[in-house]
């Protein structure tokens, strides 16, 4: 048995009922929904100081994972030696408590510092490069000859000539800059592209491409930053491209590698042995650790030719950590150049965890 309404009842009800949203009006509201939430993350990507602690966060991220690669690949081949299983994650250790102080000082030092250290920091490159071509002194590894020992711990020098292309190349072209000489493009290549060559010779004579290509990249950032013309940019671009493949054609290794690229299944267990088992001024050093690891990933993926590029603060190597934590440090200090950055730092706080965590809107600053 049940109660029935009274006439009209039902009507009422009906009407003073809230309408149900259609199809339309859900998806209003989702559209809205999804645009407050990109205007919630433009709004934090829009801070002050988001580029120093996003260029901060990924260095530490990476350089943890990276001594975690570094023993788990490298201890089999440390007991296959002879050696400590632990021994190269010691050297890599050894290497992010040196570089990790060398970032923060270089974090907090001024544009003034590096473009000081531009010529002497070219110097002590093309002094070590050099060095690896002097019989006895150079150390050679499958071939390739590209570090020296000083102290009883090997340093690659072409390493250190990254960062010296990326401090002198963006100081010259400042220099240019303040004085109204880039409206000739003459101005745009020499010294620099002289200068280039000169280190891109000494790194090749050495056998090694994978870095003459990164350092040819930088060059082209460098070029790029400053607004080179289209028709004098095309024109390195090429002259590049034939260079490179004339390197590439000049030793069979390498000229196998590309072959074996293109048919990658003709030699599994040869040069396609690890893609198959595998499967900048501020623009340069962005130019020189991006191309880098691209470099590096794609041809563990097989998508590009294998080459000796190290992958960013993972690959295991004191001299690669080393100038990469300082071009990061570099980059962090012109992070903190950024308008509203200073105030930002200078503003007072209990400590840095309620900064970061109140620059993230988790957390409200005491006054």
């Amino acid at each position: 048995m049940y109660l029935r309404a009274p006439d009209g009842a039902d009507d009422l009800a009906d009407r003073d009922a809230p309408a149900e949203p259609g199809p339309a009006e859900l998806g209003s509201r989702g559209l809205d929904g999804v645009r407050d939430r990109i205007g919630l993350w433009r709004s934090l990507l829009d801070r002050p100081l988001t580029s120093y602690y996003l260029v901060f966060g990924i260095a530490i991220l990476l350089l943890g994972l990276g001594l975690v690669m570094v023993q788990s690949t490298a201890s089999v081949a440390d007991l296959s030696y002879g050696l400590s299983p632990y021994s190269d994650f010691k050297k890599q250790l050894l290497g992010a408590a040196v570089g990790l102080p060398l970032m923060w000082v270089a974090a907090r030092s001024s544009p003034r510092l590096f473009r000081a250290f531009a010529y002497p920091l070219l110097a002590v490159a093309i002094v070590g490069l050099g060095l690896t071509l002097i019989h006895g002194v150079g150390v050679s590894q499958n071939g390739a000859t590209r570090w020296i020992t000083i102290g009883g711990q090997q340093i690659q020098p072409s390493e250190i000539a990254k960062l010296a292309l990326v401090v002198w190349g963006a100081d010259l072209l400042a220099r240019k800059d303040r004085l109204g000489q880039l409206a000739d493009w003459r101005h745009m290549l020499v010294p620099l592209m002289p200068g280039t060559a000169v280190l891109c010779l000494l790194v090749m004579t050495g056998d090694d491409l994978g870095t003459t290509f990164i350092l040819l990249v930088i060059f082209l950032a460098l070029l790029w930053v400053i607004g080179t013309p289209g028709r004098v940019f095309g024109g390195m671009l090429i002259l590049m491209a034939l260079a490179m493949l004339l390197m590439i054609v000049s030793a069979k290794y390498r000229l196998g590698r590309l072959v074996g690229f293109l048919d990658q299944q003709s030699s599994a267990t040869g040069a396609n042995w690890q893609g198959t088992q595998g499967k900048y001024a501020a623009t340069g050093i962005t130019a020189w650790i991006v191309v880098e690891a691209v470099v590096n990933i794609g041809a563990v993926i097989g998508v590009l030719p294998i080459t000796g590029v190290p992958l960013p603060l993972v690959s295991a190597g004191l001299s690669s950590l080393l100038s990469t934590l300082v071009a990061l440090g570099m980059l962090m200090s012109f992070a903190r150049l950024e308008p509203g950055a200073q105030e930002a730092l200078a503003a007072r706080g209990p400590g840095w965890p309620l900064r970061v965590l109140s620059w993230l809107g988790l957390a409200k600053r005491r006054r």
